[in-house]
């Protein structure tokens, strides 16, 4: 998220490859603007938490009178797929990019959509119509720390300072 890897603090000795760092869009920068690295991440960051807290604030009330909670997640996906999709449209020009193949990609893409992504917004949705949103969103900074852990257990990655 932040793009920059200050010193490691905990983990393995010799980490794999970073594939985030050498993640590329194709002539999308903030540059003019004096914005790279990790002021970018950082930027980045602060959008996730405005949006992020937009979302919580926003669906509170809605769920409170909306009689179907899980269709206004399926309307908020829908929304940002079309949005993802028109983004991604003019940002990606490979088309082999676009093609997933019966592999471990495919595993992965249903696992972020259904397990961290739909199953997430799920409980979170869950939580805000019985609890509302400041108890929610407390909770909301352990999912960094947790998949750092997670990522240092399983994947056997280094936690560097400032990411």
């Amino acid at each position: 998220m932040t793009f920059y890897r200050g010193p490691p603090l905990i983990g393995w000795p010799n980490p794999p490859d970073d594939v985030a760092l050498k993640m590329h869009i194709h002539d999308f920068t903030l540059r003019n603007f004096g914005i790279t690295g990790w002021k970018f991440g950082a930027v980045c960051l602060i959008g996730n938490c405005l949006c992020m807290a937009s979302y919580i604030n926003l669906q509170a009330p809605l769920l409170s009178r909306f009689p179907a909670p899980i269709s206004v997640i399926a309307y908020s996906y829908l929304f940002g797929t079309i949005i993802m999709g028109a983004a991604s449209y003019f940002l990606v020009h490979d088309p082999a990019a676009w093609t997933l193949h019966w592999n471990v990609d495919l595993l992965a893409v249903l696992y972020n959509g259904i397990i961290s992504s739909a199953l997430n917004f799920a409980l979170m949705s869950w939580a805000l119509s019985k609890v509302g949103p400041l108890f929610v969103a407390s909770y909301i900074p352990i999912q960094p720390v947790s998949s750092a852990l997670l990522a240092l257990i399983f994947l056997k990655s280094t936690v560097f300072l400032g990411r």
